[in-house]
């Protein structure tokens, strides 16, 4: 049956905020862009260009990207800097009927502010691919609200996974034999 209490909204000419500029970042960007959306991405250092973006910001100008976004992707690594940086104060500077995506790490967000926040009716709705606590614990406020998607830390599952893993592996171990750099390395003093 056909619900009118949720308006329908479109992609093209919203603003899509990223936090977060990684290879999941710029693919998302790519894809935004493509859509019709006006890209701006928040990450520890800009670079210029900005592509695949239309602008990238430092993290001094997150609270501007939170009043100008329609759409809040959330692809950050968990460090010490972006535990909660998504709390009460950062939730209410975003724009009446906004949408966060977590798709990052659940630390991100601080989730009781988030559920006031969409309980209010202060953002349209949330998808959280990824919690505070995983599995998110059965009394989570989160399961029955009508303005929340939840799927279970899968957001970089697809038909072809596998094969570009074992790809990739395969690509590594070729450029550790010849002492070569290898591809998504991570510091685990940084965290990412």
């Amino acid at each position: 049956m056909f619900d009118d209490t949720v308006p329908f909204g479109e992609l093209a000419g919203a603003t899509l905020g990223l936090v977060g500029f990684g290879r999941v970042g710029q693919a998302i960007a790519t894809r935004a862009r493509a859509l019709g959306q006006h890209v701006i991405a928040v990450r520890k250092r800009p670079v210029a260009p900005p592509d695949p973006a239309h602008e990238q910001w430092g993290p001094t100008r997150l609270p501007d990207l939170l009043e100008r976004a329609d759409w809040l992707v959330l692809a950050a690594a968990s460090t010490h800097e972006t535990e909660k940086m998504i709390g009460a104060r950062e939730l209410a500077r975003m724009k009446p009927g906004a949408v966060l995506v977590n798709i990052g790490r659940g630390a991100l967000v601080d989730e009781p502010a988030l559920i006031a926040a969409l309980e209010a009716g202060q953002l349209a709705g949330a998808a959280l691919d990824v919690t505070r606590e995983e599995p998110l614990p059965a009394g989570s406020p989160l399961w029955g609200m009508r303005n929340v998607i939840l799927t279970p830390h899968i957001s970089g599952l697809g038909a072809r996974y596998w094969e570009r893993a074992v790809d990739q592996f395969a690509r590594n171990l070729r450029a550790f034999q010849r002492s070569e750099p290898l591809e998504n390395v991570v510091d685990k003093r940084m965290g990412y």
